[in-house]
């Protein structure tokens, strides 16, 4: 445990932006009443995104006339702003300013900017979602456990002190399996299917009626950039033909039907199928195409819940965090984000929150596992390799022993990449309050 003195030097903002990770810190007293200048020669660093490692400076004075702009002039930790937050080494700094730059992007979108990921809800759905049963992910598990671990430690943290934290050893790749040492199970890779089926209901939720052409057409863009997630993860195998198959049959029966006369459920539900899942469409008419080949299929079962479909297996190297910007965030989950952001929410805001300020998922304990198979899918799309584009006309599944390989793959690769970016630096109580705040930060134009 590292103490953080408030009485001798230690690293002290003298100007911070913290909601762009930016500072410049002093290895100074703390300050007085006055706030007078900044000693002259005292050594001072300037720290950054993206990579926030400490740079030398030489004119302190830079410190003063950055708080021209967005810069605040120095950090308190307390509510009279008498007691200056302090760090005893320089990686302190660097990883409560990544931590609180991050939580900051959990709260992108509400002080303007994008209109959010997808038209909204309609008015008066509850948006209620029951996860199906999925089997028990270590994973999962290992991080409610270690979640708990955090809270307590920070918890227990005297004022101004920190503690180093480790996420434990991440599930091996495949390449590495031979050594013996632990891999991830078929359980694991029901968390990313489990994250599938809740985009997928959120995602048919907010469907816009046929009539607005322009909102639907947008919506059909996002609902086709998950489907081809799920390809990339190799989920779509686990809820198309594998144990997850019910699941999407439920999550079909209790979406928004599409609003078209003189149909049948059976024939909407195979509507359903088919925008989610059959041949991509483009234009204005992109709906009627639909129907038209739903008229050529014809009541035939061989393409509708079987081993084969007849979706076009395109794929891309898009921007992944873009990605997950399109995929709404399932509405049990909002209430953890800022109010002006809930409206817009996505997986992209639940990352970053959950990456800056893991403790939070586990405010409602009903949500907690949702909420980290939410994330893990997440991490799969960052880490996981995206595939070049390519078309093709139509693809055949089925589900055996080695059907899992892609998405355990995948899994395992978001094991790893949330252990490389969880908080390594655990801080007393008023530093997380700081960092859980920044979130709730807003730029505003000064008059």
């Amino acid at each position: 445990m590292s103490t953080i003195n408030t009485d001798g030097k230690q690293w002290r903002f003298e100007s911070i932006d913290i909601r762009a990770g930016m500072a410049i810190a002093l290895w100074r007293e703390e300050r007085d009443a006055e706030h007078g200048l900044p000693p002259e020669h005292a050594p001072a660093l300037f720290f950054g995104p993206p990579h926030f490692q400490p740079e030398p400076m030489v004119n302190t004075a830079v410190a003063l006339s950055a708080c021209r702009g967005t810069f605040e002039p120095g950090l308190y930790i307390d509510e009279k702003g008498q007691i200056e937050a302090s760090f005893a080494t320089p990686e302190q700094v660097s990883e409560f300013l990544r931590r609180a730059y991050v939580s900051g992007a959990a709260g992108d979108g509400g002080d303007g900017g994008d209109a959010g990921p997808v038209p909204p809800p309609p008015e008066g759905d509850d948006g209620n979602w029951e996860p199906s049963p999925s089997y028990e992910s270590r994973i999962v598990w290992d991080l409610t456990t270690r979640i708990k671990q955090f809270e307590t430690a920070v918890q227990a943290l005297p004022q101004s002190s920190s503690k180093s934290f480790f996420w434990g050893e991440a599930v091996i790749q495949r390449q590495e399996r031979y050594i013996g040492k632990r891999a991830a199970v078929d359980g694991d890779v029901s968390a990313l299917a489990t994250a599938g089926l809740a985009l997928i209901a959120e995602m048919l939720r907010r469907m816009p009626a046929m009539s607005e052409a322009k909102a639907w057409l947008r919506w059909y863009d996002d609902a086709r950039e998950l489907t081809c997630v799920l390809v990339e993860l190799g989920v779509i195998q686990l809820i198309q033909v594998g144990p997850f198959r019910d699941g999407l049959e439920t999550v079909l029966r209790r979406s928004r039907l599409v609003e078209i006369e003189n149909m049948s459920e059976k024939r909407r539900l195979r509507l359903l199928w088919l925008i989610l899942f059959g041949p991509v469409v483009h234009g204005s008419s992109s709906l009627q195409n639909l129907i038209s080949l739903l008229d050529e299929l014809g009541d035939d079962e061989y393409w509708y819940f079987s081993d084969r479909w007849i979706f076009p297996a395109f794929m891309h190297q898009g921007d992944p965090l873009d990605t997950l910007s399109r995929l709404p965030l399932p509405d049990v989950l909002h209430s953890i984000l800022p109010d002006d952001v809930r409206n817009k929410a996505s997986v992209f805001h639940l990352l970053n929150l959950f990456v800056a300020e893991p403790q939070i998922v586990s405010r409602d304990p009903s949500t907690t596992q949702l909420a980290l198979c939410l994330a893990l899918f997440a991490a799969a799309c960052i880490a996981s390799t995206r595939t070049a584009v390519h078309h093709a006309g139509a693809a055949q599944l089925s589900f055996g022993h080695n059907d899992h390989e892609r998405a355990r793959r995948a899994i395992e690769q978001a094991h790893t990449w949330l252990i490389e970016h969880l908080p390594r630096t655990a801080y007393a109580k008023s530093y997380e309050a700081i960092i859980g705040k920044t979130k709730l930060l807003r730029y505003f134009r000064r008059a």
